[in-house]
C-alpha cells in the first residue's frame, strides 16, 4: 500500500514557530508530527510514502531521508503551490500503478482505526472515500452532507450553528482509486475540496467513512498545545517519561505529566511540570521553574528562570531570573536576557535578542 502526504503548507497560523520549521516537524512529546503519522501508517500496512513538498522542502528531506520505520520515502517538490489536488496529479507517475492508495493532509493527527477508510472504500464503486469526523462546532470547517446509504451528496462551507443537519467534517484523510487522476486538471492549482469532490458527489462516486478515533488538526498554536497535552495525559504509569540519555540531578521536582527527551540535563533544584515537554538537548538551570510549557530542541534555561504556559522554538535561550508568562511563543534562537519579564500572549520572531521587559500583553516582535 502507498500513501501520499500533503506537506507543502506554509503554516502561517503557526508563526513564529513555523518561520524556519515545517509544521510537519513540530514535536509531539519531542517526536515530529510526521514521524508519529508514519508509524501509524506502517501499522495500517503502508510500505511507501510520497511526500509532496513546497515550503522548506530541504529541511523536511534532510530530516526524513529515504526511509523511516520501514517505510520507503519518495518526494515531489512543487516550485509553486498547487493546492490539494495538484500534488495528487504530480504524483501520478509514482501512484498511478496502484488500484487504490491513501492520501492525507500532513498536519492531522490520528490513530490506526483510520485504516477503516480503506475497508469502506474497497468494493464500494467510489472513486474517493473521505474520512469524516463529528465535531460540536462546525463554524471553522466545511460540512459534508451524507445520505442514508453512505454517499456524500455535497458540502456546506463553515455553516452557522443549527443551519445544517450535519456535524461531519472532512478529517483530511482519503482512500482514492486510480480513476481520481482524470478528475484533476494538469498544470495548475487545484482544490480537491472545491473542484474535485463536488463533481464526484454529483456523480455518486464519493463515499463517506465516519471516523471515531482520536483526531486533531494542527492549524494553530492552540491546536499544537492541545495535542501535546493529550499525549502527555496518555503517558503510562506515573505520567513521567524520561528518555535514555537524559540527566536529572537530585533535588529536581517533577510534577506529572512531564516528558523529558534524550540528552536533556536538568540541574539541582529545578521544578518541571505539570504539562511540560522538554525537547532533546535542552539544558535547564539550577532552581528554574517550568510548567505548562513546550520546549523544542536545544533550549537553554538560566538559573532561577520562570516559564509558565510558554512555547519555545528550537535553541531558545532564557537568561537567569527571566520570567516568561502564559501564552508566550518564542521563535527559534530567540534570546531573552537575564532578569527580563515577558508578558503573556507575546510572540517573538526568530533570532531576536530581547534586552528590555515586554510589558504589553499580546505584543508581536
Amino acid at each position: 500500500m502507498k500513501a501520499l502526504i500533503l506537506a507543502g503548507g506554509y503554516g502561517t497560523r503557526l508563526r513564529p514557530l513555523s518561520c524556519r520549521k515545517p509544521k510537519l516537524l513540530f514535536p509531539i512529546l519531542g517526536k515530529p508530527i510526521l514521524k508519529w503519522n508514519m508509524e501509524v501508517l506502517a501499522e495500517m500496512g503502508v510500505s511507501e510514502v510520497v511526500l509532496a513538498l513546497n515550503y522548506l522542502a530541504d529541511i523536511l528531506t534532510g530530516e526524513m531521508g529515504r526511509s523511516y520505520h520501514g517505510i520507503r520515502i519518495r518526494y515531489t517538490v512543487e516550485r509553486t503551490p498547487l493546492g490539494t489536488g495538484g500534488p495528487i496529479k504530480r504524483a501520478m507517475r509514482i501512484l498511478g500503478g496502484e488500484e487504490v492508495f491513501l492520501a492525507m493532509n500532513g498536519d492531522v493527527v490520528f490513530d490506526r482505526s483510520m485504516g477503516g477508510v480503506l475497508e469502506a472504500h474497497m468494493g464500494s464503486g467510489a472513486v474517493a472515500t473521505i474520512a469524516l469526523r463529528e465535531v460540536e462546532d462546525t463554524s471553522r470547517f466545511g460540512v459534508a452532507l451524507v445520505d442514508r446509504e453512505g454517499w456524500i451528496r455535497g458540502f456546506v462551507e463553515k455553516p452557522k450553528p443549527g443551519t445544517v443537519d450535519s456535524n461531519l467534517i472532512n478529517a483530511g484523510f482519503y482512500a482514492l482509486s486510480r480513476g481520481i487522476f482524470k478528475y484533476i486538471p494538469s498544470g495548475r492549482k487545484v482544490s480537491t475540496e472545491r473542484e474535485v469532490f463536488p463533481v464526484l458527489a454529483r456523480e455518486k462516486r464519493l463515499r463517506a467513512f465516519i471516523y471515531r478515533g482520536y483526531w486533531s488538526d494542527i492549524g494553530e498554536i492552540e491546536d499544537f498545545i492541545r495535542v501535546n497535552r493529550r499525549f502527555l495525559e496518555a503517558l503510562p504509569g506515573d505520567g513521567v517519561s524520561i528518555d535514555e540519555g537524559a540527566s536529572v540531578e537530585g533535588g529536581v521536582e517533577v510534577n506529572p505529566p512531564v516528558k523529558i527527551c534524550r540528552a536533556v540535563h536538568v540541574e539541582d533544584g529545578a521544578s518541571l511540570g505539570p504539562y511540560t515537554v522538554v525537547g532533546e538537548g535542552c539544558r535547564i538551570g539550577r532552581g528554574s521553574r517550568i510548567s505548562n510549557s513546550i520546549l523544542f530542541e536545544g533550549c537553554r534555561i538560566g538559573e532561577r528562570a520562570s516559564i509558565d504556559g510558554g512555547v519555545l522554538g528550537d535553541r531558545v535561550s532564557i537568561g537567569a531570573k527571566a520570567k516568561i508568562m502564559s501564552g508566550t511563543v518564542l521563535g527559534e534562537e530567540v534570546s531573552i536576557m537575564d532578569g527580563i519579564r515577558i508578558m503573556g500572549g507575546t510572540s517573538i520572531c526568530p533570532y531576536k535578542e530581547v534586552r528590555d521587559d515586554v510589558l504589553t500583553p499580546g505584543k508581536v516582535m
